[in-house]
């Protein structure tokens, strides 16, 4: 789901569920994390291709107060789609990723880690 979409009532039930998600894997009552942090997503798709750089934000509110404090917290995020019948290659996948590529339909995958690498790469200016 879009931050862009012009249905928000679509949106926020679509904010409702990954939350819900996260609740069910975040289930030992721990607090917040602090600091900064790094997001993955990786959006495993059939026929419907969706726009991968407008799905990012309403993950990212949907875990405030939960996950995180304040979404400004992310420093670093990396952003994937692959395409389930397609050949790819996961190194070392976690439980999770597991099951959901077990079930061969759309998922997303969400990882979110605590004090990401300051590196700075040189690439260009513009």
């Amino acid at each position: 789901m879009s931050q862009q979409t012009r249905r928000r009532q679509r949106l926020n039930l679509w904010k409702q569920q990954v939350r819900q998600a996260a609740e069910t894997g975040w289930s030992d009552g721990s607090p917040p994390l602090t600091g900064a942090l790094a997001l993955q997503v990786i959006y495993f798709y059939q026929n419907h291709e969706l726009d991968i750089d407008n799905i990012v934000k309403p993950i990212q509110d949907a875990l405030i107060g939960l996950i995180y404090d304040d979404d400004v917290q992310i420093t670093d995020i990396l952003i994937c789609k692959r395409q389930l019948d397609k050949t790819f290659k996961i190194r070392n996948p976690s439980l999770v990723l597991e099951q959901g590529l077990s079930k061969n339909q759309e998922f997303l995958y969400i990882s979110i880690s605590q004090y990401p690498k300051q590196k700075v790469l040189e690439l260009w200016t513009i």
